[in-house]
């Protein structure tokens, strides 16, 4: 099977995720059915082993919730929530 190669911001926003790696410390994205390697806290040595899982588990979570959305778009939902717009209604709206 060949190695995963992304190419396009598109494979990234729209990825499943799974956490995997060391001690559970990285996220990993799923795409055509194969994990590749996206971010990782396994070198944040000031955490320990808990906070590493905790944030890993906060990036798995923020991903899947911006799951669909763009960088570009997160942006813009958070210039919406500096100015008190609830920017849950707004990325609900986004997603679909």
């Amino acid at each position: 099977m060949e190695k995963i190669k992304i190419t396009h911001q598109a494979q990234i926003d729209s990825a499943d995720i799974t956490l995997g790696g060391y001690k559970t410390n990285s996220v990993r994205l799923v795409i055509d059915k194969q994990e590749t390697g996206f971010t990782t806290t396994a070198y944040s040595f000031s955490m320990t082993d808990d906070m590493k899982l905790y944030s890993t588990e906060r990036i798995a979570l923020l991903m899947l919730v911006a799951r669909g959305v763009s960088n570009e778009q997160i942006k813009s939902l958070i210039e919406q929530r500096k100015n008190g717009i609830d920017v849950l209604s707004s990325l609900n709206t986004m997603n679909k």
